[in-house]
């Protein structure tokens, strides 16, 4: 049993520094950029939800499980976006839910160009499986003294430029430290901290049925290295699109993924990765899918 306790601390710390102390990160990001930044929130100019799936390594017991539903809407003057995001993040014996909203403004900076503000709030979760936590050597282990089933509350902000082809994105989904176990003075914790996003992409048209749309992610986690996703899709037709994706930090991987329009709302999306990292030998694939609905607006 302290030998189980060990890796769930040791599992717990590793969280900590890829997911944890940050909103959930999902290899589609591009479909939903509400969930990292509320100046995306009304963006599509319609209403638009989605529900998302992630098992992260596969063939691994106890490895990381988050499902998320997402959605945004502008209102009728399309200045105002507002939004609502529910994730369940789960490692092991330890879970993370958040519930939090968004709030955006925009405002026309040039002929094609925009510029977005947004706040987001909200509340963090975090617990431990009731088992673990009554065992005997858990109730006799310091490290839990500190523990608290407890809803946390968060602040985020965000900032979103954008033209007719191109978007770049600067955000802290999550501005304070909150310790749920552990303190500032501990040498394990986990908890919330701030991390800066950035994201960006261009559409390259190639010609009248297809585009060329690169994109990259920047996340500066507090306390651990800069973690980078480079992605490249091609969209066809305004039907389908395809594309690959490299990410760079603790747990390097490579994967490719894809998306289809199912009739003219309904768009269904799956990627699936592979770690190259030194972690690979011991872990599987990871999966991911993605349902999104956008609807159609009477927004003017």
């Amino acid at each position: 049993m302290k030998k189980f306790t060990i890796l769930i601390v040791v599992l717990a710390a590793c969280h900590q520094l890829t997911l944890a102390q940050q909103v959930p990160q999902f290899t589609q990001y591009l479909y939903n950029p509400v969930s990292i930044n509320p100046a995306f929130a009304g963006s599509t100019k319609s209403f638009s939800a989605i529900l998302m799936h992630r098992s992260q390594w596969s063939s691994f017991e106890g490895a990381p499980s988050t499902q998320m539903f997402s959605a945004h809407t502008p209102l009728r003057n399309q200045k105002v976006g507002l939004g609502l995001s529910l994730v369940s993040d789960g490692l092991g014996e330890e879970k993370f839910d958040y519930l939090y909203g968004d709030f955006s403004y925009t405002l026309q900076v040039g002929r094609t160009t925009r510029l977005a503000f947004g706040i987001k709030a909200g509340f963090t979760h975090y617990s431990i499986n009731p088992e673990l936590l009554n065992s005997s050597d858990v109730q006799t282990d310091p490290y839990f003294n500190s523990y608290s089933d407890s809803w946390s509350p968060n602040v985020g902000i965000g900032s979103f430029l954008y033209g007719e082809q191109w978007y770049m994105a600067l955000s802290m989904p999550q501005m304070f430290n909150i310790d749920h176990i552990g303190n500032a003075d501990t040498s394990y914790r986990v908890a919330d901290s701030p991390n800066l996003y950035f994201t960006a992409g261009y559409n390259f048209p190639l010609n009248q049925s297809i585009v060329l749309k690169p994109t990259t992610m920047f996340i500066v986690a507090d306390g651990s290295s800069v973690s980078i996703d480079i992605g490249t899709n091609v969209k066809f037709y305004d039907r389908f699109m395809l594309g690959a994706n490299y990410r760079f930090n603790s747990y390097d991987a490579v994967g490719g993924l894809g998306s289809f329009m199912i009739g003219k709302k309904l768009m269904l999306g799956y990627a699936y990765e592979i770690p190259i990292s030194g972690i690979r030998p011991y872990t599987g694939s990871t999966h991911e899918f993605f349902l999104r609905y956008d609807f159609i607006s009477n927004v003017n």
